[in-house]
């Protein structure tokens, strides 16, 4: 390219040359045709990279439109596969609601079913703790005529004559009463043999009437019970459940005792509490603690105290020694003539109150109706 530039530009020498102009002419001219052909070759190269440029573009467009076209396919792909994922999302929806509504329907059953049974549960409680309140009351009602004697030791072969030394021991007790063998109906020991301890002398009596002025005496006067040379301890005779109940409730009876609040055990398994001019009957410690605290015999911290030992110990008093429920079964139980004469004190007291409504001397109160006999409570 060089070598045909020099000829082309010797043949413009030669051309010059044969024309004979002037030296300056020439140089101007010579100059112009450089910078002419500079120029051209200047354009030529800068389209040359231009025209580079363009195609290196065009094919960045190129590959950027193919990856567009993938990503579009892949759009759609998704697309199509999202539009299938919601056909089954509306398939399983609709199954899941279907199931849901048939499980609710199902949990109704069976709710409504439970509620059912828990009724009839309630009832059959309900039932089982009334015939069980029976049982106990007849229990109760059939030991209404005996009397224990714990402290005794065995006599050994003087054994026999238990019979006549209690008798001897009645007369002296309560001279008042004609007392005869024929008053005994049964005497002899129960429970188990125990070494630390002598077994529990059972004395039936023929006299409800006998029997019950003899506990009402040992009340009165308890003093010292000896017989023969022995100090002896005498209760009422109850049936399990009834001393089970007891023992539960012998921290009230404490309370009550150091209050100097009167109460009796009603039956078959209550206690009843006198406050305000009226016997309030409780069932359970919580039941009894809780008309304590509001009755305001026991105070806030009082009361509390109490609640902190009976969540400490579970509310099991049968730890407590058993003559410490005999000692109280001879203080507080009453046979069933004294109940009957108890209603009839609270009768009359009733009576009273009326007659006093009817003066206006206080205001009329709700009667309250108190059978005789048996408490139904």
């Amino acid at each position: 390219m060089q070598r045909l530039e020099e000829k082309g530009f010797r043949r413009r020498e030669s051309s010059v040359s044969r024309s004979k102009p002037s030296d300056k002419r020439l140089e101007s001219l010579l100059k112009e045709e450089a910078d002419s052909e500079m120029a051209q070759k200047g354009e030529k190269s800068e389209m040359r990279l231009v025209l580079e440029e363009i195609t290196k573009l065009s094919e960045s467009i190129r590959q950027m439109n193919q990856k567009v076209d993938n990503i579009e396919q892949k759009v759609d792909d998704m697309t199509k596969q999202i539009s299938a994922n919601q056909e089954r999302s509306k398939e399983v929806s609709k199954k899941l609601d279907s199931h849901v509504k048939k499980t609710e329907e199902h949990l109704q059953q069976l709710q409504s079913q439970a509620n059912r049974n828990f009724t009839r549960i309630m009832d059959n409680e309900l039932v089982a703790t009334d015939l069980q309140h029976r049982m106990v009351s007849t229990q109760d009602y059939n030991r209404r005529n005996n009397i224990r004697i714990k402290g005794l030791p065995d006599l050994g072969p003087k054994e026999k004559e238990l019979t006549e030394l209690v008798l001897e021991w009645l007369k002296k007790r309560l001279p008042k009463i004609d007392w005869t063998v024929y008053d005994l109906d049964k005497i002899h020991r129960v429970g188990p043999k125990r070494r630390d301890q002598p077994r529990h002398i059972l004395i039936r009596f023929s006299s409800l009437r006998k029997k019950e002025e003899l506990m009402k005496a040992l009340r009165e006067n308890p003093g010292s019970l000896v017989i023969a040379k022995y100090p002896v301890q005498i209760f009422n005779d109850f049936s399990h459940e009834t001393m089970q109940f007891r023992r539960k409730m012998r921290v009230i009876t404490s309370i009550l005792q150091k209050k100097s609040v009167k109460y009796s055990w009603g039956y078959p398994l209550f206690l009843k509490i006198y406050h305000d001019g009226k016997f309030n009957k409780v069932i359970s410690v919580q039941m009894a603690l809780d008309f304590l605290k509001d009755s305001g015999i026991l105070t806030r911290k009082e009361w509390e105290e109490q609640m902190r030992l009976m969540k400490k110990s579970g509310s099991n008093q049968e730890s407590e020694e058993d003559e410490t429920m005999e000692r109280d079964s001879i203080e507080s139980d009453k046979g069933e003539g004294e109940q009957e004469q108890d209603q009839e004190e609270e009768e009359r007291q009733l009576e009273e109150e009326q007659e006093k409504e009817k003066q206006g001397a206080i205001p009329k109160q709700p009667r309250k109706t108190r059978g005789r006999g048996k408490s139904k409570e």
